[in-house]
């Protein structure tokens, strides 16, 4: 049986090999869209750098579970590797998130790309509008990052909507229940809560026509 102290040293040390390839394989999102040359020595690179992610996180996980059914683990290696785990599963949900976002920068540059040597017969029919138009394709290169921007803030600033209009229905709750009718003060506050819900609901409006837009011209 494999002694539980040089699996807890490999623990460790897997533990900081992860912390370390996760830093380079984000840095290859910032490849991606500062590049201005081919993109296939990236594509290559992203994939052995994600094949490698996913086989020491397989060997992470391998020796947590080994540590956990050993029979000499102490109370406080256990709680070592209760960490272990959980730095386990918040590694795998940045590594999904990472792989999500740099696989869907990589496909659209790849499909913005002019020249011959394209990945894939579609990405040669996507662009054969645009071999001729170099400042068509930068253009619409533009664009599609403002969206991607965009739609990257667009979660916190709805959450942020939602949660003020939580914020502000409670507070209308709580001061309907003290009788307001007879506090001319709260009756102004209560009016003031009322339009900004109103002006939440336009803002939010506005901001889902502006996507709609953006769509509508980059179709």
């Amino acid at each position: 049986m494999i002694d539980i102290n040089g699996l807890m040293k490999e623990a460790l040390h897997l533990e900081q090999k992860i912390r370390q390839k996760l830093q380079e394989f984000k840095k290859i999102k910032d490849e991606i869209e500062q590049s201005d040359e081919e993109l296939q020595d990236i594509e290559i690179e992203y994939e052995d750098k994600k094949n490698s992610i996913q086989s020491i996180l397989t060997d992470f996980l391998k020796i947590i579970n080994e540590c956990e059914s050993h029979p000499n683990i102490t109370a406080a290696q256990s709680m070592n590797i209760s960490q272990y785990r959980r730095f386990f599963n918040t590694s795998s949900k940045r590594f999904s998130k990472l792989d999500h976002d740099i696989g869907r920068h990589l496909k659209q540059r790849l499909l913005l790309q002019p020249g011959d040597d394209f990945t894939t017969e579609n990405s040669q029919s996507d662009l054969a509008g645009f071999s001729n138009n170099q400042s068509a394709i930068a253009s619409l290169g533009r664009s599609q990052h403002i969206v991607n921007t965009i739609l990257d803030y667009a979660p916190e600033s709805l959450s942020s909507i939602i949660d003020q209009r939580k914020s502000h229905e409670d507070m209308n709750t709580r001061l309907t229940s003290l009788n307001s009718s007879n506090i001319p003060v709260l009756n102004q506050f209560m009016k003031r809560i009322s339009s900004k819900k109103k002006r939440d609901v336009i803002i939010l409006g506005i901001f889902i026509a502006f996507l709609i837009i953006i769509g509508i011209y980059l179709i």
